[in-house]
C-alpha cells in the first residue's frame, strides 16, 4: 500500500512493484478496509507537503498542517489497531533534517534550520514514539535530491525545462550550492529493496557524491550547445548537503547509480 497518491515516487513505485495499490493521503475508510481484508501488507508512506511551497504567501495553514502531521498521525493510531497485519512501514524523510552537513552519517543528529526538517524530524520521532513497541518493521527513507524529468520541483528537471523551452533559469547564490543528486529510477530500486531484504532503521537513500549547482549549468551548457539566460538570486538555502551511503552500498549492496550527467546527456 502506497500512500500519497499525487507523489511522483508514488506513481514510479506503483508502476514497479507489482500488486501495489496506492491512495491518497485521505482515504482512511478505504485503507482501514484493505487492513482489515488482508493479513500481510508493506505500508509505504509519502505525503508531505513540499518544502518549495513554504515561501508563497498564500499557503493554506490547514493543508499544510494536514499534510505535514495530522494524517500522519490518524495513520499511526489506525497502524497501531492493526499492528499485526503490518510487516513493514517504509517512511520517506528527507536529507533535510542533517542540515548542513558533508557526508551526513545515519547516526548523525538532527540539525533543524527550517519548518520543513523540523516537521520531517518530528514525524521521526512521532513514528517511532507509537510504533516502535509494535512487530511493524520501520524504515526511515532519508532521501537526498532526487530528480526526474516528470517532476516540477527538482534543479534538474527545471534546468532540462529551460534548454528544452527557451526559458529562464532562475540561478540562487551563484551556483554555489553543493547537493547530493539521486534519480527517482535509483530511489525506486532501492525501495524495493529496502521491503525485500527486510531493512529496519534510518537509511541515507543518496550517490555519496555531491555536485554544484553551477557544475550542473556549465556541463549542461555544453551538452546543449546553448546558453541560458539567467535570473540570479542570493538565499540562505544549505551550502552543502551531501550524505554517505556505506550503509546503502554494503548492507544493501546497492551501487550501480544514475549518473548525472549521463541523464542530462540522453535528456537532451
Amino acid at each position: 500500500m502506497i500512500i500519497g497518491k499525487r507523489s511522483i515516487l508514488s506513481k514510479e513505485l506503483h508502476k514497479t512493484i507489482e500488486g501495489s495499490l496506492v491512495f491518497s493521503s485521505n482515504e482512511f475508510e478505504t485503507i482501514q478496509f484493505y487492513l482489515e481484508k488482508y493479513n500481510s501488507l508493506n505500508i509505504i508512506y509519502n505525503t508531505n507537503f513540499k518544502s518549495n511551497l513554504l515561501n508563497k504567501k498564500d499557503v493554506d495553514i490547514i493543508n499544510y498542517s494536514n499534510y505535514s502531521i495530522h494524517y500522519l498521525a490518524q495513520y499511526l493510531s489506525l497502524f497501531k489497531k492493526f499492528e499485526k497485519k503490518i510487516n513493514c512501514f517504509l517512511f520517506t524523510s528527507s536529507c533535510a533534517v542533517y542540515g548542513e552537513r558533508i557526508l551526513a552519517d545515519e547516526k548523525d543528529e538532527y540539525k533543524i534550520n527550517d519548518l520543513y526538517s523540523a516537521l520531517k524530524a518530528s514525524s521521526e520521532l512521532m513514528i517511532k514514539k507509537y510504533l516502535i513497541e509494535t512487530n511493524i518493521n520501520l524504515i526511515f527513507a532519508r532521501v537526498f535530491n532526487m530528480y526526474s524529468k516528470k517532476d516540477n520541483f527538482s534543479v534538474i528537471s527545471k534546468l532540462l525545462d529551460a534548454f528544452e523551452n527557451n526559458k529562464h533559469f532562475n540561478l540562487y547564490n551563484q551556483g554555489s550550492n553543493i547537493r547530493d543528486f539521486i534519480n527517482i529510477k535509483d530511489v525506486v530500486n532501492i525501495y524495493r529493496l529496502l521491503l525485500i531484504k527486510n531493512f529496519n532503521g534510518s537509511i541515507n537513500i543518496s550517490t555519496g557524491k555531491g555536485t554544484s549547482i553551477n557544475e550542473i549549468l556549465e556541463k549542461s551548457q555544453e551538452i546543449f550547445n546553448k546558453k541560458l539566460f539567467l535570473n540570479n538570486f542570493e538565499n540562505s538555502d544549505l551550502k552543502i548537503c551531501t550524505g554517505s551511503n556505506k550503509l546503502l552500498t554494503e548492507k544493501l549492496g546497492y551501487k550501480n547509480f544514475i549518473d548525472l550527467f549521463d541523464y542530462i546527456k540522453a535528456s537532451k
